[in-house]
């Protein structure tokens, strides 16, 4: 049977092999110049690929580690980049300090989790979505950081990163995170469901609607209090009456339907309640 994941060292005893990138001799480098520090990597999911590119794209050292990768060189590293679940932090940590005999307290340990904060450790969230494939440099480079206010210093950390940053209070996180999932990743929910319908239910190529994608994010870069259209914006009752009825057979589209209607327009879902095509 599998080792469970949290059981699981996160460092090996077994022969490591080198894998440092752009390492130069650091040893004497003069400490009074803004030198990048040398990185270390931890991860080797999609953030992580990421963020190696991204480094080096950049000409910037660092080690790469992961437990199913393990790299020597990592305890040199004067800052520490975690790349890796929200669940597995604490228990890294852990096993850093047992086995280098570090605390963490020497050097800078960033994380970016948009949720969480641990002691110890500056949060500094990507505000973007990170997909199967590689950007281009000047997509990595427009990303904006969102930093933990009191923590360890963007600037610091990262004094050569051409990136937008800003501030967020410690009690926000949890909050701006829960936007920024509604925002993303339950939209994307959304457009894989229509995608999913024009292909199965009405045997249409799905990318007929990668158009209409693109003008409402048009839409809302430009002017974002004005993007929205339809009949929600009309305040068109007949019209999402209709669209109720349409989704009588699908009751899980037709509850999130009713939650968006009763959260931006109160006043229309009143109308709509007591009729049949209204359910919660």
């Amino acid at each position: 049977m599998a080792t469970p994941l949290a059981s699981r060292p996160f460092f090996s005893n077994v022969q490591l092999t080198a894998r440092i990138r752009k390492n130069s001799d650091r040893g004497s480098m003069n400490k009074q110049e803004s030198a990048p520090p040398l990185y270390g990597l931890v991860g080797d999911g999609r953030l992580a690929r990421h963020w190696s590119h991204y480094l080096s794209l950049l000409n910037l050292d660092f080690v790469s580690w992961s437990r199913r990768r393990p790299q020597p060189g990592l305890e040199r590293c004067e800052v520490l980049l975690l790349a890796i679940r929200d669940d597995a932090l604490a228990d890294f940590c852990a096993e850093f300090r047992k086995q280098q005999g570090s605390d963490l307290r020497d050097r800078p340990v960033v994380h970016f989790s948009g949720a969480l904060v641990i002691p110890g450790m500056t949060g500094m969230h990507p505000l973007q979505s990170f997909g199967p494939e590689l950007y281009a440099e000047a997509r990595y480079r427009e990303i904006p950081f969102l930093v933990e206010e009191g923590g360890t210093a963007f600037a610091e950390v990262f004094p050569t990163l051409p990136n937008p940053h800003f501030t967020i209070p410690a009690t926000e996180k949890a909050r701006y995170h829960a936007h920024c999932v509604l925002s993303g990743n339950f939209a994307t929910l959304l457009w894989q469901r229509l995608f999913r319908y024009l292909e199965t239910e009405l045997k249409l190529p799905a990318d007929i609607a990668l158009p209409y994608l693109r003008q409402i994010t048009e839409n809302l870069a430009r002017n974002p209090t004005a993007a929205l259209t339809g009949p929600l914006a009309r305040g068109d009752v007949e019209t999402l009456r209709r669209d109720l009825a349409g989704l009588a057979n699908d009751a899980h589209a037709r509850r999130l339907f009713e939650s968006f209607v009763e959260t931006e327009r109160p006043d229309l879902a009143l109308q709509l309640k007591g009729t049949p095509q209204w359910t919660s």
